[in-house]
């Protein structure tokens, strides 16, 4: 245990609570749980955590049904000839897996396979062996769910800033005196910690605060003003914020002289919008958005804080722009109480990125550096890339494409003209229900496992946790079937014998990390990517019998990397040797399962280090965007769509989760409920009341749903729970879906023309009544 300040505490001798975290969503809250019977029983907020301090929501303590539900695996798994799968033997499926994965690459190219999947929320000690096996194959090909959300803002800052792929732009709001929330609901997805506790304290202090959202959300009834803009019609709004700025001067001119290139045309451009036009097309009241304008820009500390509210609807990469031109423009990058970049634990990986991007050739779209050197791609492209034949094997990690993924149907059909699919997982989810092999995994609390998302900044946190409950059945790590892979198909898992000799020591010898370093570059004869697999697998080949288990060898490789690469960076660091850092770092990781804060970075990082360009000054408007931003707007002007409703898909809840929850019964009440939100005058002019089923509609889809009447909704919108749609045994032991699917609506085509990041949020729909009235 650690207090905030990372002193160890000592355990009451007559506690028997075991420190975890929830793997329910990316705040990885820290946890102290009670076990029996291998059952998690008891579930408590960890206060000694200096990363979540103590912070708890409801959805932790369901995480017993993650670990025991009705579809746990307990072998490895062969598809039959009959689509159903049977019990096989881990030498032989490794072997013939292998075997394919070699054929492909001999008869298509190692581009040809794919990663999909790795590091699910909080369990993330699968992903560098993963990017490992796939960088063998020297492949591209990596889909991840965090590229169908999040990329575009790593594609921005990369514009603007230069700045490292491992950070990424955040709000610091109960430190501001101004705060604009914009797509995202927080007092219901617990976006951050103790999230409804700080908006009382910040409305007691008198500050202000603004909500923009197409509904009265449970955020927005707090608000002092609330902005229902059009949905989907952020792109105008954002529009006429930014042209307010200009054409009232009330950007911050100090600040864009000295520290950002200028663009006459981004100026010229926007004092010219004309912002009476764009209101209208957001419906929303120009002299209400003047007024929040006018507080934010002349308040001291002003902060603007979204989510995927505005990162799955039409032209989020020109959202993510136009919010960040605010954040310049107002002096607000870089300060407290305004937006900070929030680094991650992870080294400067310049050395491994691409020199030149990989464009992905059925879409067109760009890969893009995210959290770390290598590219990602919007899971949005598989069916594409598929289909044109540009992948030919898939393998899944920790994730589940066929209900995560958009485009349920299309996704299904691609996949079914892969050569090979294989799924890790610790669940025979739908995913897995289509693969040729299933390889099952003990669940992220029967393992050492390890999450390093940013928090705040300027800390630098990790928190690496021990098992709390033993797996049961024959089951692999994914670290040790990735290595195991690599090496069956000739690829270098295991470590010379000059490095294990070495290694004898263990890794606490002072020499080790150098000599992996540079010996794995000698031996990739200078190729930085193929080094990267060499310093995976020897850590994990010679070092992993050294540390509490093998796959923790990805985190020790880590320290050291993020200590050659960054020493210089931080302040309250042990030591400037970067020889020695990483190891005391990963003695600190150790010693501290509650979590630990590994460094603090100076506030003036966001200046001199973030900011990658020579001259440290940022690109207010990339030409890419400048000139895409009218094209935007004409387009969305002229959009014309015979489908009168539009769909937020997948609403955040209290009682939903990610996919890796499929035991229905955690939910409790009406709340958990699939149900369709909906006005109620809307509803009325559709004749339909509560827990009316309707058939809705989109271009690729339809089911049937029952109602809920919602004062708080857009007349135009109707809204679906995310993590439904799962099929799960019943009594009798027969698959149903509980609930919808949102993705059996969401079309994999409908997506932004830069990243192909999904319009989950702005789904065209109709509705049609029902005559039968069952619940769902």
């Amino acid at each position: 245990m650690t207090d905030n300040n990372n002193t160890p505490l000592t355990q009451p001798p007559e506690s028997n609570l075991k420190p975890t975290a929830c793997v329910l969503c990316s705040m990885n809250c820290a946890l102290k749980v009670k076990v029996e019977n291998n059952h998690i029983v008891d579930v408590n907020k960890n206060e000694a955590s200096p990363i979540s301090m103590g912070h708890i929501c409801n959805k932790a303590f369901s995480i017993d049904h993650y670990v025991h539900h009705k579809q746990r695996l307990a072998a490895p798994m062969k598809r039959k000839a009959d689509g159903s799968h049977e019990t096989t033997d881990w030498n032989f499926a490794l072997s013939d897996i292998a075997d394919k994965l070699s054929d492909i690459r001999k008869k298509h190219g190692g581009d040809k396979i794919a990663l999909a999947g790795l590091g699910g929320q909080a369990n993330h000690s699968d992903v560098l062996y993963g990017l490992s096996l796939l960088k063998s194959f020297n492949s591209p090909w990596f889909f991840s769910a965090y590229a169908q959300e999040k990329t575009q803002h790593h594609m921005i800052e990369r514009l603007m800033l230069s700045s490292p792929p491992h950070s990424m732009m955040h709000p610091d709001p109960w430190n501001s005196d101004v705060l604009i929330i914009i797509g995202t609901n927080p007092i219901h997805s617990h976006r951050g910690y103790k999230t409804a506790e700080n908006l009382r304290q910040f409305k007691k202090e008198g500050k202000a605060l603004y909500v923009i959202d197409p509904r009265v959300s449970e955020t927005a009834r707090k608000a002092g003003t609330h902005i229902a803009h059009k949905p989907g019609s952020d792109v105008f709004l954002l529009s006429a914020m930014v042209a307010m700025v200009i054409q009232n001067n009330w950007y911050q001119k100090n600040f864009v002289e000295k520290s950002v290139v200028e663009s006459e045309e981004f100026f010229r451009y926007f004092r010219a919008v004309d912002i009476d036009e764009m209101c209208q097309q957001a419906e929303v009241d120009r002299a209400t958005v003047e007024a929040m304008m006018k507080d934010y820009c002349q308040a001291d500390k002003g902060s603007l804080f979204w989510d995927t509210g505005i990162e799955w609807i039409p032209h989020t990469t020109m959202v993510s722009w136009l919010l960040r031109t605010l954040v310049v423009l107002t002096d607000n990058y870089g300060r407290m109480g305004g937006n900070t970049l929030r680094p991650g634990f992870m080294a400067d990986g310049h050395l491994l990125e691409s020199k030149q991007p990989f464009v992905a050739p059925a879409s067109g779209i760009v890969g893009i550096p995210a959290l770390g050197p290598f590219e990602m791609f919007s899971p949005n492209l598989l069916v594409d890339e598929i289909n044109a034949g540009n992948i030919k094997a898939l393998i899944v990690s920790g994730a589940n494409p066929l209900r995560s993924y958009a485009d349920s149907k299309a996704m299904k059909a691609a996949f079914e003209k892969l050569e090979l699919l294989v799924v890790l997982d610790t669940s025979y989810t739908e995913t897995a229900m289509a693969a040729d092999y299933v390889l099952a995994t003990p669940g992220g609390y029967e393992k050492w496992e390890w999450s390093t998302f940013g928090r705040k900044f300027p800390k630098l946190t990790v928190h690496l946790r021990p098992p709390v409950v033993k797996s049961t059945g024959d089951v692999k790590m994914e670290a040790e079937i990735f290595n195991t892979l690599l090496g069956k198909t000739g690829g270098p898992s295991k470590a010379p014998g000059w490095f294990k000799a070495l290694a004898k020591k263990g890794w606490e010898n002072n020499w080790i990390s150098a000599a992996m370093i540079v010996g794995s570059m000698i031996a990739a004869k200078g190729n930085p990517v193929q080094a990267f697999v060499r310093w995976i697998n020897w850590a994990y080949d010679a070092l992993g019998d050294s540390m509490p288990a093998k796959n923790v060898a990805s985190l020790w490789v880590t320290c050291q990397l993020v200590a050659f690469t960054r020493f210089r960076q931080f302040e309250n660091i042990p030591t400037k040797n970067p020889f020695k850092l990483g190891k005391l770092w990963f003695r600190q990781i150790l010693d501290h399962p509650d979590g630990t804060i590994m460094a603090t970075l100076p506030w003036d990082w966001h200046r001199h280090t973030a900011i990658g360009y020579k001259d440290k000054k940022i690109r207010l408007a990339p030409g890419l965007l400048m000139n895409g931003l009218q094209p935007a707007l004409d387009a969305m002007k002229n959009q014309k769509n015979e489908f009168p409703f539009i769909l937020m898909a997948g609403e955040r809840s209290p009682w939903t989760a990610n996919t890796i929850q499929r035991d229905g019964s955690w939910r409790k009440g009406r709340a958990g409920k699939c149900l369709l939100k909906i006005n109620p005058e809307t509803a009325a002019q559709l004749g339909l009341e509560n827990d009316d089923i309707v058939e809705l509609e989109s271009a690729v889809g339809q089911v049937e749903i029952p109602v809920n009447l919602d004062k708080g909704m857009h007349k135009d919108c109707v809204s679906m729970p995310n993590g439904m749609g799962l099929l799960y045994p019943d009594e009798n032991g027969e698959l149903k879906p509980y609930g919808v699917g949102a993705n059996d609506l969401t079309d994999h085509r409908y997506r932004d023309e830069y990243t192909g990041i999904p319009y989950h949020k702005t789904v065209p729909c109709k509705l049609t009544k029902k005559a039968v009235t069952e619940a769902c």
